[in-house]
């Protein structure tokens, strides 16, 4: 199967609107103009994957990540760096498990870590925009533009990204069996909560 990551959460409520200088103004739940350093952990966020191939899905995550958001009153300038430790996949079945630990999929003999390091950030409407980077995966490092929406809680924000990627770009280019091919495409949904 092709492998996902997806990071699940409740819906997001926008209640945020960009203003002339390209910030994100949120509801009055929130203070828009409060830096906030956010710490990327399973605590903070979840990270799972749904792979797809000819005869159905496979769901599964992962249990190790870790790395920061800096989040300051101007979005334009926030910093973001996350690193996934590949050889914490989980999924629905076992031999799926250690399939794509193997050089077939992630090879984390070889390759033991994801990484994304932003290099921009832009503010659109609606509470909405897109963080621009650098995805290194399966020694392989791909620029990325993934779209993000934004969530005022009650006591911070919740940040949620709705992407797909091309696994081929990354050269894990396993295609399954003949009569079960894998999806090229992986969707991937990435969810971190803040709070202040």
């Amino acid at each position: 199967m092709s492998t996902a990551l997806l990071v699940s959460a409740c819906p997001p409520r926008v209640d945020e609107r960009p203003d002339a200088g390209g910030r994100i103004e949120a509801g009055p739940k929130v203070q828009p103009r409060q830096a906030t350093r956010v710490r990327i952990t399973p605590t903070t966020a979840r990270v799972a994957f749904t792979g797809s191939k000819v005869t159905g899905q496979h769901g599964g995550g992962f249990s190790g990540f870790d790395g920061v958001w800096e989040v300051p009153a101007d979005l334009s300038t926030s910093r973001l760096q996350l690193t996934i430790d590949l050889a914490t996949v989980y999924t629905d079945n076992a031999r799926l498990t250690e399939h794509l630990k193997s050089a077939e999929f992630f090879d984390v003999a070889r390759f033991p870590r994801a990484e994304f390091t932003s290099t921009s950030f832009v503010a659109s409407s609606g509470g909405r925009g897109t963080v621009l980077g650098q995805l290194r995966l399966h020694g392989v490092t791909q620029a990325l533009s993934v779209p993000f929406s934004l969530t005022a809680r009650d006591t911070g924000f919740e940040a949620v990204a709705d992407f797909e990627l091309n696994r081929r770009d990354f050269g894990i280019i396993y295609p399954g069996r003949a009569d079960d091919l894998i999806s090229d495409l992986v969707g991937l949904t990435v969810v971190i909560t803040a709070t202040r």
